[in-house]
């Protein structure tokens, strides 16, 4: 998927001086990823309990009972989960008994709509993301 120049971006939402803004359509989680780096910005990271529950309360209306990708992977080496905007990890709002690498194919972090966490296979889930920008 590729971000058309001119191209208007969905409304933003704004927490603690950074911007979010949700994609409906549904993306593999590198698709998503390059999608959001084409418009300046990253996968949204939860770096703290009141932004996870922010995303969430902001976000899960909009997403339709769907799981939503944000920036956390594994993919480099698992169970080191990362943000791929090289925040520090932090934080984490797993559900048991995630994060379980199931089918050895689980690197891709999704936030539930109840704002807990769980590993997800990137390539072949398709879901809606958020994506954040700095300012």
């Amino acid at each position: 998927a590729r971000v058309q120049p001119g191209q208007p971006l969905p409304r933003t939402a704004v927490f603690k001086g950074h911007r979010y803004a949700f994609i409906a359509r549904p993306m593999s989680w590198p698709d998503a990823k390059n999608y959001a780096q084409q418009t300046g910005g990253y996968l949204a990271t939860a770096t703290s309990e009141a932004e996870n529950q922010w995303l969430a309360d902001t976000f899960g209306m909009a997403a339709l009972g769907r799981k939503l990708w944000l920036g956390g992977t594994d993919e480099n080496t698992e169970s080191f989960w990362r943000w791929q905007n090289g925040e520090g990890w932090r934080y984490e709002h797993w559900t048991a008994p995630e994060p379980n690498n199931n089918g050895g194919s689980e690197h891709a972090l999704a936030i539930k709509p109840d704002w807990w966490w769980i590993d997800a296979n990137g390539y072949d889930l398709h879901l809606p993301f958020v994506v954040e920008w700095d300012q």
